[in-house]
């Protein structure tokens, strides 16, 4: 999508993430280990905790919020709020995830699954 409605979006992630190179056994354990760390922090730590206190859609919703201000970055305001924004679904999904199974390592599978393919697929575009 981003190599042809936006390929502005695509060149923004791109030197966010400027770690991705190329794909080989260092990107994929590193994809992994920072899939579960978000995992931990932001569905674990963050959203199980403010469902304590809030309904869970809207822990998933502002855990989401808070999880995509973490990746912002400099750039052209609309591109930086594209960016954002998938951002920030990705994370309602995995948030929707973890509350239905209540299993971080399945919420953190997927996060890391949406990351290898997101990786792949800006490789092969």
């Amino acid at each position: 999508m981003y190599t042809n409605i936006f390929p502005e979006v695509l060149e923004h992630v791109l030197e966010r993430a400027d770690f991705i190179q190329t794909m080989n056994g260092k990107l994929i354990i590193g994809l992994l280990v920072l899939a579960l760390g978000e995992e931990i922090v932001f569905r674990g730590l963050v959203q199980e905790r403010l469902s304590w206190i809030i309904k869970p859609s809207y822990a998933i919703l502002l855990s989401s919020i808070i999880f995509a201000l973490v990746h912002i970055s400099s750039g052209a305001p609309i591109i930086v709020f594209i960016d954002l924004t998938t951002v920030f679904i990705d994370s309602v999904i995995f948030g929707i995830i973890y509350y239905q199974t209540k299993n971080i390592y399945i919420s953190w599978i997927a996060h890391a699954a949406a990351n290898i393919v997101a990786v792949l697929l800006m490789m092969i575009f």
